[in-house]
């Protein structure tokens, strides 16, 4: 959502509602790709440091650019190996060139791909994949893996040889079915998907957290002028109370505050000052482990007005398509983030939170078997 000035000469500041930025969400599809990586090596039965490997297919536009980016940089935090430069394709879905990167790739034999996809390659690719590379799951970002539409025809057909193109994928997602992340998540789920006839919400549909928290700061600052009979709010008084992390929402994926405040980096791009995440985030001056402040990114880590991001705050989450025998449907489950024991805090605790945690209703991740006796094999 946008509050600008009354001139219109341009936006004075801006608020998003969803998704996170670039930075944040690499940083999930790793969380969520070491996750999957480290219940992949339990079934295998190799130790915590097996190396895995993965390749990266990604649109070939701006906003994934800065996604692979942050993958690349991280997935060595996860054990896992990237074994080509990322492939780029094209945006629309062009099948032959689909096919030509997914034919190379299965000469690698990577244990994962991680898409990077907003539009519809992500449906080509899902249509591709299980024949040319059966034996490696997909784990990242694939906005049209979110729907139901895709393959809506073949959502029936139970796990086997014509099961749907999204089986067992795991997506960064927003919402899944029996996934709590708040007392209004269930609420909110159940009635998009009764108006939108069973269809799963985008990312988009965030814009209700977004108006939600809105209608909370007008409400909160609002007053009324009795000689003329209106209710008025100033636009400075409704960005100085979305502003404190004191009003933080709770709204339909978690505990919705904005970062407060500006500063500037060396680069000239706004972003928190170091007190400022230490006041968000609790951490003592001995363990301070922000680093990424005056690295020169398209849209910085810490984005003045950005969603703020972390354990107890707003995550994401990775769900995944799995079989409900009961139902006779492939539905799509949380399954990130997950919980691992007291043995895992100290490995998943960084300048966010402990991540070791799982929302009520997150269920076990599914490895296909033939992935386990696939790379078992090797």
């Amino acid at each position: 959502m946008w509050l600008w000035k009354v001139d219109y000469a341009g936006y004075r500041f801006w608020f998003k509602g969803a998704p996170h930025n670039e930075y944040f969400l690499g940083q999930s599809v790793v969380r969520a790709l070491g996750g999957v990586a480290t219940k992949l090596r339990q079934e295998m039965g190799v130790p915590a440091y097996y190396t895995l490997n993965a390749t990266i297919v990604a649109d070939n536009l701006a906003w994934a650019y800065e996604q692979v980016v942050v993958i690349r940089e991280l997935l060595a935090g996860v054990n896992v190996n990237l074994v080509h430069d990322p492939y780029w394709v094209d945006a629309s879905g062009k099948q032959v060139e689909m096919q030509n990167v997914l034919t190379t790739i299965s000469t690698l034999d990577p244990q994962f791909i991680i898409p990077v996809f907003s539009a519809g390659a992500g449906a080509i690719y899902n249509a591709l994949r299980a024949s040319y590379v059966p034996n490696a799951m997909s784990v990242g970002i694939n906005e049209l893996a979110q729907l139901k539409s895709p393959w809506a025809t073949e959502l029936g057909n139970p796990p086997g040889e014509n099961q749907p193109a999204c089986a067992y994928e795991v997506v960064l997602d927003s919402w899944a079915e029996g996934l709590e992340q708040t007392d209004k998540t269930t609420a909110f789920l159940d009635s998009y998907m009764a108006h939108s006839g069973g269809e799963y919400p985008l990312d988009s549909a965030a814009t209700y957290d977004a108006l939600f928290c809105l209608k909370a700061a007008i409400e909160s600052v609002a007053w009324y002028d009795t000689e003329e009979g209106v209710v008025y709010a100033q636009a400075d008084d409704i960005i100085e109370w979305l502003e404190d992390p004191a009003n933080a929402q709770v709204t339909t994926t978690g505990l919705t505050a904005y970062y407060p405040g500006p500063d500037t980096t060396a680069s000239g791009k706004p972003a928190l000052t170091q007190d400022q995440v230490l006041s968000l985030y609790a951490l003592d001056s001995y363990n301070q482990t922000y680093t990424y402040q005056a690295k020169d990114w398209t849209m910085p880590p810490h984005t003045t007005h950005d969603l703020a991001y972390g354990p107890g705050l707003l995550t994401g989450i990775g769900a995944q398509w799995q079989w409900d025998g009961t139902a006779s449907l492939w539905k799509k489950v949380g399954v990130w983030p997950m919980d691992f024991g007291d043995s895992y805090d100290e490995a998943l605790t960084d300048q966010y939170g402990c991540w070791n945690f799982a929302y009520n209703g997150t269920v076990p991740l599914v490895i296909p078997q033939n992935v386990v006796d696939h790379h078992m094999s090797e």
